[in-house]
């Protein structure tokens, strides 16, 4: 099930995966404690969403798993 939440850093839980639309990407980020099946479903839940609202077609999706030293939440919030 997908819940809206205010936008920010604070709205996120290590216990679940947050799509996050900043404008200029769509980030699916992957709390540390989400279950397998959240996980695995990011992708496919960012992709329904990128094609409902038209305007986000050509945005690129970015999976950031909480941690990760590659991509950092902050760019999500840019």
């Amino acid at each position: 099930t997908m819940t809206k939440v205010p936008f920010g850093k604070e709205s996120l839980d290590s216990n679940d995966t947050f799509l996050i639309d900043n404008g200029k990407m769509i980030n699916i980020w992957c709390g540390s404690k989400c279950s397998k099946q959240e996980k695995r479903l990011g992708i496919p839940y960012a992709q329904k969403y990128k094609e409902s609202v038209t305007d986000k077609l050509n945005s690129p999706i970015v999976l950031i798993n909480e941690g990760s030293k590659k991509f950092s939440i902050e760019t999500a919030f840019e």
